[in-house]
């Protein structure tokens, strides 16, 4: 049971580690001197914030800047390992197209990793773990993303079930287009649930995708994402316009 508990509170950490060092030392996985380095680097990036994400996560008690750091950290798990499974799983790592664009976001991983590490540093996040008073004393200090209440996981299970209700409802029409929104502030978990239904019942349909969109989404993007994990085996020609792209998700949906 406390094994299980340490694993949620890691998010993807163990996986994803697993994923990029395969990256690094498998003989089956040929990629460029320069992707190659820049995965080397991100790995070891990784490696530092999931131990400090550990050593939060055996924390009794943990006050709300703690909270909202570890789930940003585990959202940030999340997103990279499905990167991976989008990019290395299908034949984009072996376009020479692509690499340039795969080591872009690469590096903006690393750049995110290192602004968690900074912030855990900055705040003094291991020292003052316990202390709820501490998340008052320092609130104005905290930049932007760290602002407003957060409340880590509470609530996931019973929000997973209803969810999954929802999704799974044979009593519905069948084909009928559904649309579940997850509602509430910033730092409450919104993604993690969205991911954790995803994983949980993805397989359950023939055409599935998993994508994220900022505030100023780059949609041809997220298109690309979208078709990649829908047709894995088959090659995105480089170049397609916005329209080509929808055109081309359609026919796969």
């Amino acid at each position: 049971m406390e094994e299980q508990a340490m694993s949620s509170s890691l998010g993807a950490m163990g996986s994803l580690l697993g994923k990029l060092h395969a990256q690094i030392v498998s003989p089956e996985i040929q990629l460029p001197k320069s992707l190659k380095e820049g995965i080397e680097h991100l790995t070891q990036d990784v490696e530092e914030i999931n131990r400090l994400l550990v050593n939060l996560s055996t924390v009794e008690g943990p006050n709300s800047m703690v909270k909202r750091w570890m789930n940003e950290v585990r959202e940030l798990s999340y997103d990279m390992e499905d990167y991976i499974d989008i990019t290395m799983s299908s034949d984009m790592v072996s376009n020479r197209g692509m690499n340039k664009e795969i080591l872009s976001v690469v590096t903006k991983f690393r750049t995110l990793v290192r602004q968690a590490r900074e912030r855990h540093e900055r705040y003094e996040l291991q020292r003052w773990a316990s202390n709820p008073s501490y998340m008052v004393d320092a609130q104005d200090q905290l930049p932007s993303s760290f602002n407003g209440k957060a409340t880590g996981l509470v609530g996931i299970s019973e929000s997973r079930g209803e969810l999954i209700k929802w999704l799974s409802n044979a009593d519905e029409a069948q084909g009928r287009l559904k649309v579940v929104s997850i509602l509430g502030p910033a730092g409450v978990g919104k993604s993690t649930l969205a991911q954790v239904v995803y994983r949980e019942i993805g397989r359950q349909f023939e055409r599935r995708a998993f994508v994220r969109a900022s505030r100023v989404p780059d949609t041809r993007r997220l298109l690309r994402s979208m078709i990649s994990q829908v047709r894995r085996q088959q090659r995105l020609p480089c170049g397609l316009a916005v329209q080509e792209l929808v055109d081309n998700l359609r026919t796969r949906l």
